[in-house]
């Protein structure tokens, strides 16, 4: 069997566990759409405890974030250092930071 068509298979392989967790019926026509699929429930898995403990605190994991952000300063930092700083985006940091 030639080299690329055993990475196929293997990476097939390794990936095709969705399709047997959700109970598909027919298997993903796309690779692509399986690996993405795997991502964002991977994400939700790892996610989950922490939005669950910020939940329990009253706030946002964003709002987590900007709280981590000038925790870690320790002093006064404007709303666009804040913006600069986010590990994930957000339009409006400064109606953020007001609710906070």
């Amino acid at each position: 069997m030639p080299q690329q068509s055993k990475q196929t298979t293997e990476t097939q392989s390794s990936v095709s566990g969705l399709e047997d967790e959700t109970g598909m019926k027919s298997s993903f026509k796309m690779l692509e759409r399986e690996v993405s699929l795997n991502l964002a429930r991977s994400y939700a898995f790892i996610t989950g405890p922490f939005d669950e403990l910020f939940g329990q605190h009253g706030i946002t994991p964003i709002q987590y974030n900007v709280l981590r952000i000038l925790r870690g300063h320790g002093t006064p930092v404007s709303v666009g250092q804040i913006r600069d700083e986010l590990v994930t985006g957000h339009p409006d940091v400064p109606r953020l930071v007001d609710r906070l």
